[in-house]
This record gives structure tokens, sequence and C-alpha cells, in this order.
């Protein structure tokens, strides 16, 4: 969950290294809500996407529909982790009986996994120049970040389905 947490409130979903214009740009990361600037020359800022300082007006709006059906899918799934969360300890003290927690993890797991293929479907990197020569993109820390989360999510709803039913932990 933690790793979900970084990866909703960060913005290196993508990544532009290197400098590749006039105005020094060195880094450029593109997250779900914002993008965050490293310049030569005016140092670090960050930029909505519905700014003027966005540029093209429709690949804002492909980045900005990317975002936001990423950070719903990805919010989601936060949603049913803590709940799953609740549900893995009332049931681990036999409050509540059922198996209800595993499918919220396999849930979690899978809305975590779709929430990161879906970003990556609809975000125009051909419109910003992802498949150009002269630019470096790839996935950001926060994209892995969200994958790992759904992978350990789903672990852990295969580990909980064939743990022997204890009373505690230890």
């Amino acid at each position: 969950q933690i790793l979900g947490f970084t990866a909703y409130y960060s913005s290196a979903w993508a990544v532009n290294e290197g400098s590749y214009d006039s105005s020094g740009i060195e880094t450029t990361n593109y997250g779900l809500r914002e993008g965050f600037q490293d310049t030569e020359f005016d140092g670090s800022s960050t930029f909505e996407y519905d700014d003027s300082d966005c540029g093209d007006s429709d690949v804002c709006n492909d980045i900005v529909d990317s975002g936001y059906y990423g950070n719903m899918l990805l919010l989601c799934s936060l949603i049913l982790s803590m709940v799953c969360i609740v549900f893995t300890t009332l049931n681990k003290f036999d409050i509540v009986k059922g198996n209800g927690d595993i499918f919220l993890m396999f849930g979690s797991g899978a809305l975590f996994i779709a929430s990161t293929i879906i970003w990556s479907m609809m975000f125009p990197w051909d419109d910003i120049g992802a498949k150009a020569d002269d630019r470096n993109f790839e996935y950001g820390s926060a994209f892995f970040m969200a994958c790992l989360a759904g992978f350990m999510s789903l672990l852990s709803g295969i580990i909980l389905r064939f743990s022997p039913k204890s009373k505690f932990l230890f």
C-alpha cells in the first residue's frame, strides 16, 4: 500500500531525460495530474497540464485524460486495499468470517495493474515525441511502483488463499 500511495502522489510516471532544445530543459517528468521540469537556466518548476505552459492543448488534453483514468483506477485500488487490510484483520480475529479479504486483494491488485495499463495506452507517447530518435522517453519510477504494488497485492491474495486459518499471526 505504501508503494501505491507513493505512485499516486508521484510525478514520475513518464520521464524524458537529456538536453534537447535551446530552453535548456534537462529532465521532464509527466505525472497523473501535473508535470515537473528541471531546466539548466531556470531551475525546477512544476506545471499543470491545463496551463499555458503546457504547450499544445490537444496533447495536454490527452495527458489529462490518461491521468484522469489512471488516477481514478489507482484511487479505487488504494481504497480497496485499505478495506482489505481491515477485513483481513477482522477475519484473523474471527470477528468476520469468509473469504472477502482474498477477493478484495485480487481486486485491488487487478486495479493497480489496470491503472498502469490504461494510463500507458492512453498517454500520447507519439504526440510528445517519445518515438523520435533525439528524445529519451521511458517509464518513470511511479509507473513501476504501481505495477509492483499490484503484483504484491495479487501475491498476497494467493498467499492468504493457501495459508492455514490461524487465529494469531505469531
